[in-house]
């Protein structure tokens, strides 16, 4: 059986009398790591008409990757609020691509030391976007 890895953030606690001591703050399993799942929309007039239609997409999805869309005609970046961040699974992927296709649908992975501080899960979600 193979074991996962994970990432490990802490301190090193030193004493004059007594031995040195790695102190763990933060464990993060590499499978974790966060992603961007972006939308590509042709334009903001598109994306706001199916707004209502993704959110239902989105709201059974909960997780750590920050969704972002991205409107092609005026060229602009809209990053939902964290209480919209889903889990980019094959379930939601597939969902997403047979809705907006799959020349709209992209994941990133986002780096290990992007996630140190900021890899939890948000339990909340708002109709804000």
């Amino acid at each position: 059986m193979k074991k996962p890895k994970v990432f490990i953030k802490g301190r090193v606690s030193e004493e004059d009398d007594a031995p040195s001591k790695l102190i763990c703050e933060q464990v993060i399993p590499f499978d974790q790591t966060r992603k961007e799942l972006w939308l590509q929309y042709p334009d903001k007039a598109t994306y706001l008409q199916q707004e209502g239609m993704l959110q239902d997409i989105l709201k059974v999805s909960e997780g750590m990757d920050e969704v972002i869309i991205y409107c092609k005609k005026e060229k602009a970046v809209k990053r939902l609020a964290k209480g919209w961040n889903v889990t980019a699974d094959e379930v939601l992927l597939s969902r997403l691509t047979n809705y907006l296709g799959e020349s709209s649908v992209k994941v990133i992975e986002k780096p290990l030391k992007a996630c140190i501080n900021s890899c939890t899960i948000s339990s909340e979600r708002n109709d804000n976007g």
